[in-house]
């Protein structure tokens, strides 16, 4: 109903806001003056409502449309939706200023090669400043936020990093603790020593340990699925700071504990898992969060005989063979479906080791198979690769190049690794041009300004560059890789570091050259570089751990 209002002894009636938002009101009750509606068109077509009408009005039971242009929006008026000015606005006679949606068309459009990353969203669960002890430490994990979670995902966006865990710290302050800390070691690590850097690591140890006595206790009182949750969820950033810190064998032993209690408590060797059509195996966690310790298993699983033939996770793959698509949506797609090939057939590639230090060969008709098959699956895969990759070359962006130029990097290595496996004795193969091609693109890679020579959270070049190592015997390759890992210095991607690497390749070369010293170590320093498990004992953190596996397994 209209307002009344006095100005100099004169009534005056007002608007209401739903006199203003309804098109077609033309006047109001009989007893109030009639104020004329600035629509003309909307007056003109529709007939003049009472307010007693428009009160039993009722709106049909419609699906709203949002499609309409921005003039037919402030107008709150229905759009006809014509292109490329819709004709409700030019009867109106307004300048129609077009659409914010545009219509799918039939064609392919262009699209970025990178998926949409999820970073925007830690926006609205971050956690608020009285929750800190102080803005130092609330500064800290701004820091993990922004930056470290961009580090850890790599090249591709990872909602494990972004969304899963900043999650999870909104509702744990041990997990808060542990972020800020890394943050902190991180801040250490570009600073000297002394003086800024001596107060960030203060700080990372401090915090790390609250966090660590934290986590004990919320495993000591919460459920069983939560405490699995939250151990696993914790282990995967104990990993990240023992890294950082360069204790891998630490990380390695925090991780391999947090795996078994994963297998023990949801039986992993019975679920199914794929990549490609993202299955959900272990109700309570997260599919990013069963995905990067499927990653982790996977990747031990190459350092000879670390978790065994099976992996710790025992996973079953899916085949997924019906599933072979002729061309990629984004390289996350394609990253996804290559990881899943290499899964399937993980037991079968992490025979390499054994092949090239021993001259083990294959022992059944079915491991043969299996090699013929995967590399069926690589070649389907390249092909539907090959327009990405072909457009992350022309791209701009240096994260496009150098995340396709890493998966072409893997699928190369992951082939000729099926090669030697299957080549006949006696028969030698230098893997001149795929070594070449390796070399090429993982140069570009580290001279790139856009890579990161930090702890990162996915495979690409190191375990790429390794294998070719082992497998092309030419000085000249070994020495270019030498200078592209020397490049690559304070690269680590999950377990592969670029110096361990570099040396292992000067091993190579001292055993090949006929030097009888480095011959003789050679398989000391692979066992080094495979399993630094037996140099160190387990700290009390590994304990600790250890002790919250018990306790689950005591409550089941």
């Amino acid at each position: 109903m209209a307002q009344e209002a006095t100005a100099g002894g004169r009534r005056e009636y007002l608007k209401t806001p739903r006199e203003v938002l309804v098109q077609g009101t033309k006047s109001l009750k009989a007893k109030e003056t009639p104020v004329q509606s600035e629509d003309t068109e909307s007056s003109k077509r529709e007939p003049a409502t009472t307010g007693s009408s428009v009160t039993k009005r009722r709106r049909a039971k419609t699906p709203k449309s949002r499609t309409g242009c921005r003039t037919c929006k402030i107008r709150r008026v229905k759009c006809d939706e014509a292109k490329p000015s819709c004709l409700r606005c030019i009867k109106f006679g307004a300048a129609c200023d077009g659409y914010d949606f545009i219509a799918q068309e039939t064609h392919r459009q262009p699209r970025q090669l990178l998926p949409h990353s999820s970073g925007n969203l830690t926006v609205n669960i971050t956690p608020i400043t009285a929750v800190f002890q102080d803005q130092l430490e609330y500064q800290y994990f701004l820091h993990f936020r922004d930056e470290i979670t961009l580090d850890l995902s790599g090249t591709i966006p990872q909602p494990m990093w972004d969304c899963v865990i900043l999650r999870a710290c909104n509702d744990s302050l041990p997990l808060r603790h542990l972020t800020s800390s890394i943050a902190a070691l991180s801040k250490a690590r570009s600073c000297s020593p002394t003086g800024e850097g001596n107060e960030h690591r203060v700080f990372a140890a401090r915090f790390y340990g609250k966090a660590l006595r934290g986590i004990q206790e919320l495993i000591n009182t919460t459920n069983e699925t939560d405490a699995a949750r939250l151990t696993l969820l914790a282990s995967l950033l104990i990993f990240c700071f023992e890294s950082l810190q360069g204790e891998y064998a630490n990380a390695v032993d925090h991780i391999k504990v947090a795996m078994g209690m994963m297998r023990n408590r949801f039986s992993t060797p019975r679920r199914q898992y794929s990549l490609i059509r993202k299955l959900a195996p272990i109700p309570g966690l997260e599919d990013e969060l069963v995905d990067i310790f499927v990653r982790i298993d996977n990747t031990l699983m190459v350092k000879a005989n670390a978790t065994g033939d099976r992996g710790i996770l025992d996973m079953r793959y899916e085949s997924e063979d019906g599933y072979i698509l002729s061309a990629f949506r984004d390289l996350g797609e394609a990253k996804n479906y290559l990881e899943h090939h290499m899964f399937c057939a993980m037991p079968y590639l992490a025979r390499l080791p054994d092949i090239f230090m021993h001259g083990a060969q294959l022992s059944s008709v079915e491991e043969e198979e299996t090699g013929a098959q995967l590399l069926e699956q690589l070649r389907h895969w390249n092909a539907a690769f090959a327009p990405l990759f072909a457009s992350a070359r022309k791209s701009p962006t240096s994260q496009d190049f150098i995340a396709a130029a890493s998966l072409r990097c893997l699928e190369l290595v992951a082939e000729i690794s099926v090669r030697k496996i299957l080549a006949p004795v006696g028969i030698v193969d230098e893997f001149m041009k795929e070594a070449t091609e390796i070399v090429d693109l993982s140069r570009r890679i580290v001279t790139d300004s856009g890579f990161k020579k930090t702890f990162v959270f996915e495979c690409g070049i190191l375990p790429a560059l390794f294998i070719t190592v082992m497998l092309c015997p030419k000085r000249s390759v070994r020495m270019d890789i030498i200078q592209v890992l020397k490049l690559a210095e304070g690269r680590v991607e999950v377990t592969w570091d670029a110096i361990e690497v570099a040396r292992m390749a000067k091993f190579f070369m001292g055993a090949e050259g006929g030097d009888p010293e480095p011959a003789l170590k050679l398989n000391a320093s692979m066992g080094e570089l495979f399993e630094r498990k037996d140099q160190v004992q387990a700290d009390s953190y590994s304990r600790g751990l250890d002790l919250a596996e018990s306790e689950l397994r005591a409550r089941s």
